[in-house]
């Protein structure tokens, strides 16, 4: 029976890049893996046959038939296993709390009086990994997405996450990634924008 790796876990286990503090006598030698003798779909319609992945500090390095292994590499035998690569959804609302209605919320410092703009809300910040979706969007073949404000029309800052399990602080990859405005007005927050144009 053949098993699938997408290999963008793959990567993850080997190598996380987090935000969580690493405490205790750690090792800080470059960490070098090479997958071999892996099925590769690289994209559709292709595939490499007994293909070996050379992945440097979380950094895929070269992928193919015929790859020279570093010396320095950690050789993992993969045989019967198929990598694919992962996909990243560029516009969803993973992790982010629900909307609330604007009196509902609770409110930091002096904000800007529409509550429609949210120019200063940051979705590292908010972020929480929700298992349950993640295991979904893993199942269609995403492995990585960009993560937004459900609400608002300026929605301040994206973040990066991995679809994985573990906490958040191991899962995000890039926190402040853009600021995000949309002309659809969400249905809390009331008055004024009342178009899509303003």
């Amino acid at each position: 029976m053949k098993r699938t790796l997408l290999l963008f876990f793959c990567c993850a286990f080997l190598y996380s890049q987090t935000t969580k503090q690493v405490e205790g006598i750690r090792s800080n030698t470059p960490a070098v893996h090479a997958l071999k003798n892996l099925t590769i779909i690289p994209s559709p319609g292709k595939k490499i046959e007994k293909g070996t992945i050379v992945i440097r500090d979380g950094v895929i390095q070269a992928v193919g038939a015929n790859i020279p292994i570093p010396a320095d590499a950690r050789e993992w035998d993969c045989s019967g296993m198929t990598a694919y690569a992962g996909m990243i959804d560029l516009f969803t609302e993973y992790g982010q709390p629900k909307p609330r209605p604007a009196q509902a919320e609770s409110l930091r410092g002096a904000t800007y009086w529409n509550t429609n703009v949210k120019a200063d809300y940051s979705a590292a910040e908010y972020f929480s990994p929700d298992n349950s979706t993640a295991e979904k969007l893993r199942a269609q073949g995403f492995t990585t997405v960009l993560s937004i404000s459900p609400s608002g029309i300026f929605k301040g800052s994206s973040v990066v996450t991995n679809l994985g399990e573990g906490s958040a602080n191991e899962q995000v990859l890039q926190r402040d990634v853009f600021q995000h405005v949309t002309l659809q007005r969400s249905g809390f927050g009331g008055g004024y924008p009342n178009s899509l144009m303003g």
